[in-house]
């Protein structure tokens, strides 16, 4: 818990694109059907060229995003899972072009973003915004937290005094006490430091924001209220989330949908209650083995997944299914073809030969 606490917190201010209130997404929230998604990735590519310790380029290429598309719709929480290496931290960042992707295209409202110079960047940024994994690394050491937390609305054109003027609220938004504002990061626990720099994105009012590994770098004795604080902010002021994480339990609790990634790709998508609760892909069900359960007689029956052997290198990714050298249900067509992500009888889209008894 924070030192200072206040109880319901209302949204910044009365927002028309969030009129009330939505239910958990863990509790079941119907996806909104048609329409255009907020934010649309199609074929998404993103590759490093690596260089030799003498500086010159070498003829290695890391594909680090391969052929990624997913939708994020209005006021929805779409969980991107997998282990550290897999591409989850590059795809959110690519989408904000904090780092150029190779190909591909971002749709944000029908907009493209890759087309975009850096002037209309910068204004759209207003809408799209990121809390990174390490909240002490992100915060500028020397700078106080009003200053810090009203830098975002005054690159945007709103007037310092009035920038610095809803400080306070924000801080309060987020359940910091506002009597801080004049204190420096290095003053505050980590989960605070998070909490700062969500009330940083928050400032500009955005639609989108992407979460990368938000909780990663905290205590678990915080990580809860952290969570609740994010789910609130989401259903209040109707924000989507791109929520990136390793820890499926938490993305269980907080996502519409759930995109699994493995070597840069998406195995698995769909919705959240489909995808963890009858896990198609072999390595979504090892992932979801290794999940903890928080009733410790289930924990005990719980059947136990272990892969073998380590992740690939992304410089040399295998032939054919890229998960093939760690699956105990791999076959020879397994080696040689790579699985389409399309829908197999699960009700949902996976990329395995064997889904689903296919």
């Amino acid at each position: 818990m924070t030192a200072f606490e206040t109880p319901a917190v209302p949204a910044l201010v009365p927002d028309p694109r969030s009129p009330g209130a939505a239910p958990s997404p863990a509790a079941g929230r119907e996806r909104p059907s048609g329409g255009t998604p907020l934010l649309s990735v199609r074929h998404l590519v993103k590759e490093f060229t690596l260089r030799s310790h003498a500086g010159e380029l070498r003829k290695r290429v890391l594909r680090a995003v391969d052929d990624v598309s997913f939708d994020l719709g209005a006021g929805e929480v779409l969980g991107l899972v997998g282990e550290s290496g897999c591409g989850k931290s590059t795809t959110g960042r690519c989408l904000l072009r904090l780092v150029e992707p190779t190909s591909g295209e971002v749709r944000y409202k029908g907009e493209d973003l890759l087309a975009k110079g850096r002037t209309e960047m910068r204004r759209l940024r207003r809408e799209l915004q990121i809390v990174f994994q390490d909240p002490y690394s992100s915060l500028h050491p020397r700078r106080r937290i009003r200053d810090i937390i009203a830098e975002p609305m005054i690159v945007q054109g709103t007037e310092p005094r009035r920038a610095l003027a809803a400080v306070p609220e924000l801080m309060r938004t987020v359940q910091l006490d506002p009597r801080r504002a004049g204190a420096y990061p290095h003053e505050f626990s980590g989960g605070q430091r998070q909490r700062i720099g969500i009330a940083r994105a928050l400032s500009v009012r955005p639609e989108v924001i992407v979460l990368d590994e938000p909780l990663s770098a905290l205590d678990v004795s915080v990580q809860a209220d952290i969570i609740n604080l994010l789910q609130r902010l989401q259903q209040e002021m109707g924000l989507a989330f791109l929520f990136i994480s390793h820890n499926l339990s938490v993305v269980q609790y907080l996502a519409d949908e759930v995109g699994v990634m493995y070597l840069g790709q998406i195995v698995e998508i769909g919705p959240a209650r489909e995808v963890l609760a009858a896990p198609a892909h072999p390595y979504t069900q090892a992932l979801m083995s290794a999940a903890p359960v928080p009733d410790p007689e289930a924990e005990r029956r719980k059947e136990r997944i272990v892969l073998r052997g380590e992740v690939p290198s992304a410089l040399d990714p295998p032939s054919g299914c890229r998960f093939h050298p760690r699956c105990w249900m791999a076959q020879e067509i397994c080696r040689t073809e790579t699985p389409r992500l399309v829908e197999r009888g699960n009700g949902h889209p996976v990329a395995c030969h064997f889904a689903g008894g296919a």
